[in-house]
């Protein structure tokens, strides 16, 4: 976001009349800098709410919780060129609090879910008093309920340490747009955090492994939109999805798509959008790795 750059957006948004460019991998001194880092609780607090907290609780070495391990995240910001008048930011705890979710809740804890509903461990029921499992000094048996209860219930929380989307509202409609650049990489399977089975086809459709496709995934689960895009919401952003891999995991066909493939605009079809410019034009605005996307709202 040099100088330059700055004055060829400037000039590119009156010429194509744009009202918001939402910029990622931006800039801290730009224009309406957001920090793309999470302000929402990331410990799955070990509270004893439910018998399948009750034996991650047992199993792990934490009194207290479970944490992600690691995560896909810079010190970097978005920025959005607009008026700052004409939307108000949406906190992260209203837009990508995924530990108050119930749905991602229960997500994380089905391999604990499924031990209390009678799967045994090693040959045993799993069985937990005063915040021991039963029988667990048996260090085979330990290392049973780690590996096939612990482990995956931590390849899910990790899932929360990578980036997440952030939101605007704006104040001429009823809109809520999220903007995001999705996690990539290969540090996570489809198959590690339960996704494989209704997404298996889309899980090479992702930008350097299939981290990005399980990052929407968990998101298009947050935003309720497994069966349906929601009315009156767009994402955007440069995804690391291709087109393919968009429309099935956020179950709708209004999706445009960067020339590059892998930045897209998605919005329920009762939202209709318009491409105006998918390509880049480095006369207009300079060099970037993806190029952008321009469209129109119904």
């Amino acid at each position: 976001m040099s100088g330059p750059k700055r004055d060829l957006l400037t000039a590119y948004k009156l010429n194509k009349h744009i009202d918001f460019i939402f910029l990622q991998e931006g800039d801290a001194g730009f224009d309406n800098a957001t920090s793309e880092g999470n302000s929402t609780a990331k410990l799955l607090l070990f509270d004893r709410s439910s018998s399948a907290i009750e034996i991650v609780a047992a199993i792990s070495s934490s009194g207290v919780g479970l944490g992600p391990s690691g995560g896909v995240n810079r010190a970097a910001y978005y920025n959005i060129v607009a008026d700052a008048a004409q939307y108000a930011d949406v906190g992260d705890g209203a837009c990508s609090d995924y530990l108050a979710n119930p749905v991602i809740k229960t997500w994380i804890l089905v391999p604990a879910e499924a031990a209390v509903g009678g799967k045994r461990i090693d040959g045993k029921k799993v069985t937990v008093r005063r915040g021991t499992v039963e029988g667990s000094g048996d260090p085979n048996y330990k290392a049973a309920l780690v590996e096939e209860i612990l482990s995956p219930v931590q390849r899910r929380m990790n899932m929360l340490g990578h980036r997440r989307p952030k939101a605007v509202d704006l104040k001429a409609r009823t809109l809520r747009i999220f903007y995001w650049h999705a996690p990539l990489g290969s540090e996570t399977k489809l198959s590690e955090v339960g996704f494989s089975g209704s997404h298996s086809g889309v899980a090479k459709d992702g930008c350097g492994g299939e981290l990005a496709v399980a990052a929407n995934i968990l998101f298009a689960k947050h935003l309720g939109a497994e069966g349906a895009f929601p009315d009156n919401t767009i994402l955007l952003g440069d995804l690391n999805i291709n087109a393919k891999a968009a429309q099935a995991i956020y179950h709708t066909t209004n999706v445009v798509s960067s020339d590059d493939g892998w930045c897209h605009a998605i919005a329920n079809t009762s939202l209709p959008l318009t491409a105006e410019v998918t390509t880049l034009d480095q006369t207009a605005l300079g060099y970037s790795d993806h190029s952008p996307i321009v469209f129109t709202i119904a």
